[in-house]
């Protein structure tokens, strides 16, 4: 059996649409202002490095809300306690949460602010043939990743209700994502 990756990271980029929590600031610092960061941050002497050597250029990214980039939310995000106990926090996700089998539930078809409904995702399921097996990542399609860098983006889409989350729970599934969206893991 072949496993298929697919890559769903979202380019950290400036977006002019972008809202201010959403607004990715990138400065790039000059090789000549790096060159002397390096040399005199960590000490070294000059004889150390190449003659005529005009250093490393380096780049620093700021004002980054965690809305901007492809992420995962925690189950810290949703409140502080899961099933009695302290809710894991994004560095406590274990890794092998964010790999493994997936399925794809179509629901681009939905209206804007209209929520995502049990009956949608048995609809796409029970049309292609899916069933979900414990352990699965489900991605719902939204197609609201159209809408990145305009400022649309963030006062348009649809989202799951708290049903259909519960019921993709109970199904043993371990992390949902909207492929342009926010993570959601247990």
């Amino acid at each position: 059996m072949h496993a298929k990756i697919v890559d769903l990271s979202k380019p950290i980029q400036y977006n002019a649409g972008d809202p201010w929590f959403m607004k990715v600031k990138i400065k790039h610092k000059s090789h000549k202002k790096s060159h002397w960061l390096i040399r005199l941050a960590l000490g070294l002497p000059a004889r150390l490095f190449p003659k005529n050597w005009t250093g490393w250029a380096d780049d620093k990214i700021t004002g980054m809300g965690l809305h901007a980039t492809t992420h995962i939310d925690a189950p810290w995000h949703f409140g502080p306690v899961v099933e009695g106990k302290p809710a894991k926090t994004i560095d406590q996700i274990p890794l092998e949460w964010c790999y493994g089998e997936g399925i794809v539930i179509d629901c681009s078809h939905k209206e804007d602010f209209v929520a995502i409904t049990i009956d949608d995702l048995k609809n796409d399921l029970d049309k292609n043939g899916i069933s979900i097996k414990p352990g699965n990542i489900v991605l719902i399609r939204t197609d609201r990743d159209k809408l990145m860098g305009t400022p649309d983006f963030p006062n348009k889409g649809t989202g799951m209700s708290r049903e259909a989350t519960e019921w993709l729970i109970d199904k043993g599934v371990k992390v949902m994502e909207s492929i342009s969206g926010d993570g959601i893991c247990r």
